[in-house]
């Protein structure tokens, strides 16, 4: 059964999605449901047209870089175009040369991604026993406020922060020392963006003990040390892979910070939600919580919930700093704030005892006015919202069926 569903996620990606979810709900096998979401998923972005201002769009430009190389040579290729150290990027896009298609790599972001975060959530809703009605919301939840051009077009940065979610689920709810390292690395060498997340995931203990005091020097900190340029040029020159992965790093930092922050009304709108869900999720998350966390419980969901409280403070700073590309860093945090309202204190509909608060409503809100703005999004300028709506229908065989 499980094989002839993964036919059918191909042919017909949005039934895939559906029995992907009921085949979770009857068998309660996480990384098989996961697969074929992933698979699903895949095979609906496949036909997408995104935006020709893309980043997907060079990057299928550079998989002739990769064709007629042997796999021990298919690293730092893109050194000349200030990717140093993305190793698993050159791996990925060498593996996907091999194809002589594509329009299969934005299909491979989406799988990897979708197939990630569905496991994250496939997991901890079979580790705890949740039925139908009480997971079913959150998955649409989660799935909703996750743009699909995070996966396929951005690519790079959704799929490294995604794996850098279970690198920390597989720490704190799996104990899972060996791939919660293997999979860290596997998410900076994809992008250098992963050593923010990491960084404030080291001092979640400092920020634990000290809350309001460490918020602040890390903030401090933050605005003080932000003169990427010069870092970039006193990193010049060096030799290494550490050189090579700090230098990229300010060298991006660099770029995003003379770009500057956009002002266009779109912008300031897409920032100004992202910013209220996040900041409402974690508030509402503590507050659902605090009776749990007072009796000692739940300790791995404490952990997590401070690590989205600093990268909420992280990712509000670096939209000041960097401009709109800060936004991205909100991901890891919406991601497990999301998860933890399963057991705040009756968040479900079924099970709920209390009206419905300011923050649950400001969630809820903010959440439909972000799946709002990924539809437009998915419809900006050369970008066809329509090629996704098809493809969602017809799989694989779109760009054959409907060749725009």
């Amino acid at each position: 059964m499980f094989f002839l569903l993964l036919i059918v996620g191909m042919i017909f990606p949005f039934a895939g999605i559906i029995f992907g979810l009921a085949y979770f709900n009857q068998f309660r096998e996480p990384f098989r449901a996961a697969l074929l979401q992933g698979v699903s998923w895949s095979a609906a972005l496949y036909g997408y047209i995104g935006d020709q201002g893309n980043d997907i769009y060079r990057h299928m430009s550079n998989l002739s870089l990769y064709k007629d190389l042997p796999f021990y040579q298919c690293f730092d290729v893109l050194a000349s175009k200030h990717l140093r150290a993305v190793y698993t990027w050159d791996i990925w896009s060498w593996v996907m040369a091999r194809f002589d298609n594509h329009h299969l790599l934005q299909s491979s972001g989406a799988l990897v991604g979708y197939a990630v975060i569905s496991y994250i959530l496939f997991d901890y809703f079979n580790n705890n026993d949740f039925e139908t009605k009480e997971w079913i919301p959150i998955w649409v939840f989660v799935i909703s406020i996750t743009s699909p051009l995070n996966y396929a077009v951005g690519i790079r940065y959704a799929n490294a922060f995604a794996i850098f979610c279970l690198a920390v689920y597989l720490y704190y709810f799996r104990n899972n020392k060996v791939l919660t390292v293997l999979f860290c690395i596997v998410a900076v060498f994809l992008h250098h963006g992963v050593l923010l997340p990491l960084l404030c995931w080291i001092l979640v203990p400092l920020l634990k003990k000290h809350r309001f005091i460490f918020s602040i020097v890390f903030v401090i900190l933050l605005f003080t040390f932000n003169n990427y340029g010069y870092y970039l040029s006193q990193m010049s020159g060096g030799n290494g892979v550490l050189s090579d992965l700090v230098s990229n790093t300010m060298f991006s930092a660099a770029a995003y910070q003379e770009n500057g922050i956009n002002n266009s009304f779109h912008a300031i709108v897409s920032r100004t939600f992202i910013i209220i869900f996040n900041v409402s999720l974690v508030i509402r998350t503590r507050g659902g919580w605090k009776e749990v966390w007072n009796n000692g419980e739940g300790k791995a969901e404490y952990n997590v919930w401070n690590l989205s409280l600093l990268l909420t403070i992280a990712s509000i700073c670096m939209i000041l700093l960097i401009g709109s590309n800060g936004s991205r860093f909100f991901f890891v945090s919406d991601l497990f704030t999301a998860l933890l309202l399963i057991y705040s204190r009756g968040y479900i509909p079924p099970y709920r005892s209390l009206p419905y608060g300011l923050f649950d409503w400001i969630i809820l809100l903010t959440a439909f006015g972000n799946l709002a703005l990924s539809l437009y999004d998915m419809n900006w300028g050369t970008g066809s919202l329509p090629s996704f709506l098809l493809s969602l229908v017809f799989g694989y065989s779109t760009r054959w069926l409907f060749p725009f």
